[in-house]
């Protein structure tokens, strides 16, 4: 007699791992294993129709046999029928089934409330996120006006402390003013047009870009703001901190003078 060459059991492919919604898209996998889950459940359900049909056979031949006419024994080589036996295996499968399909039907609601917490907390993020890029938005607004404004008062400011007096106005305004807390529908030249009028700037507009002004370079003689003394040609030393910290060279530039 040839022995039945085993099958093996095909391998059970686990249910995909929720894992950071930056890595897979938690939606579809969740998605993927609600369909697994009702797969699982309709199956279960089709056990269960057919456990019931052979329950039900089993009553109508029981019921049958019971109608005929008693015979005066069975053969002895035929075992009589075991109706009390069918029907323990069939109530223990169908009871088995019924447990199993309750546990697919919860697993099955804990993941439909699963993607509903999913969703949400997407949205949650999604909605974080996006206010969290528009005050970022602000931010860069407020940043790049007071930039520009910047650039105006260096253009404009006749000494140093002009320009450092400015400058803690228009920091004052920018951060304690109410008139410049929603910026979200003003425009870059509306916002540097208000502030410079309220600090008493008279910028040139000729050189305005989307952008604002071409920014001064960092280094060189373009790099001077209007008020360093730089800006005149001199021999000597133009700043009186130099000429204090060497007094030797004081009294020769003091000596050198006309009468």
């Amino acid at each position: 007699m040839v022995k039945p060459t085993p099958i093996d059991a095909a391998a059970v492919t686990p249910d995909p791992v929720l894992v950071d919604l930056a890595e897979v898209d938690e939606a579809g996998l969740l998605a993927e294993r609600i369909r697994c889950a009702e797969l699982r459940l309709r199956a279960v359900e089709e056990l269960l129709d057919v456990g019931m049909d052979l329950t039900r056979n089993l009553r109508e031949r029981v019921h049958a046999g019971q109608s005929e006419e008693p015979t005066k024994g069975w053969a002895p080589d035929i075992a009589p029928p075991d109706y009390a036996g069918a029907f323990a295996k069939l109530s223990r499968a169908v009871r088995l089934t019924l447990d199993m399909h309750a546990r697919f039907d919860e697993a099955l609601s804990a993941l439909r409330s699963g993607k509903a917490v999913a969703v949400k907390e997407r949205r949650e993020r999604r909605e974080q996120a996006a206010e969290h890029a528009e005050e970022e938005r602000l931010e860069k607004l407020r940043d790049d006006a007071g930039d520009q404004v910047r650039t105006a008062i260096a253009r404009e400011a006749e000494s140093e402390r002009d320009y450092d007096e400015r400058i803690l106005a228009l920091y004052e305004r920018l951060e304690n003013d109410a008139a410049y807390d929603e910026l979200g529908d003003r425009s870059l030249r509306d916002i540097v047009e208000q502030l410079c009028t309220e600090l008493c700037l008279t910028p040139d507009w000729s050189g305005w870009t989307d952008e604002g002004w071409p920014q001064p370079p960092p280094i060189g003689a373009a790099a001077r703001p209007v008020f360093s003394p730089f800006h005149r040609p001199s021999p000597r030393p133009l700043l009186k901190v130099t000429v204090a910290a060497q007094p030797q060279a004081h009294r020769l530039f003091e000596l050198a003078d006309p009468p």
